[in-house]
């Protein structure tokens, strides 16, 4: 898997949400992937509603030559007309700082975890990040691989990815999930989420 990855969180607005992820994986998706720089992309389903869309690259460049600012700009019609039924929208250029387990193809289930520690416990959850949950994540059930990464651009401070062969609990060590799922065939329909979005302690 890449050593950097765009994500994209959101919702629909309910009007055409088959012709909008017809589009997504018919076209979107493969226009992405034959832009210079792009090695993989997925999309997940948590079963609530919401949907995460993952692009993958080996270098930060590929996503900030052009950025995605400036790749807005450049959307073609029919981009134009799908992307506004997205609600709730949350993107990030995230930069891998450690990982654990293989990169090499990509999962069926993904769970993201924004951690958002105060300036002065940077250290301290940095440190726990790579001591503690990239560790415990290589301990849950059908596990490929887990990263830590630092957004260059969007949310979060901190982030854990963890990645999987299929559904099952998360390691009780891990902070609360901010999206959990799983990903969605090319015919656009989804999987049962992957775990559920409950409520857990932070480090």
């Amino acid at each position: 898997m890449a050593r950097t990855i765009w994500t994209i969180r959101y919702t629909l607005d309910g009007e055409d949400d088959s012709a909008y992820l017809a589009w997504f994986h018919g076209e979107h998706i493969p226009d992405k992937r034959a832009r210079p720089g792009y090695t993989w992309a997925a999309h997940y389903a948590d079963g609530t509603g919401r949907y995460l869309a993952l692009f993958g690259a080996d270098d930060v460049r590929t996503f900030l030559d052009p950025s995605p600012g400036q790749l807005k700009l450049r959307q073609d019609e029919t981009t134009r007309r799908m992307v506004p039924h997205r609600r709730d929208v949350v993107a990030s250029v995230l930069a891998e700082v450690a990982r654990t387990g293989e990169h090499l193809s990509v999962p069926a289930v993904i769970r993201m975890t924004l951690v958002e520690p105060a300036p002065a416990d940077l250290d301290e959850s940095a440190a726990a990040m790579v001591q503690r949950h990239l560790p415990a994540a290589a301990g849950v059930p059908s596990y490929r691989w887990a990263s830590f990464l630092v957004p260059v651009i969007g949310a979060g401070k901190h982030v854990l990815m963890e990645a999987s062969d299929r559904p099952g609990p998360p390691s009780a060590e891990l902070p609360v999930p901010t999206f959990a799922g799983t990903r969605i065939d090319t015919s656009g329909l989804a999987y049962p989420a992957a775990w559920p979005l409950e409520k857990r302690m932070e480090p």
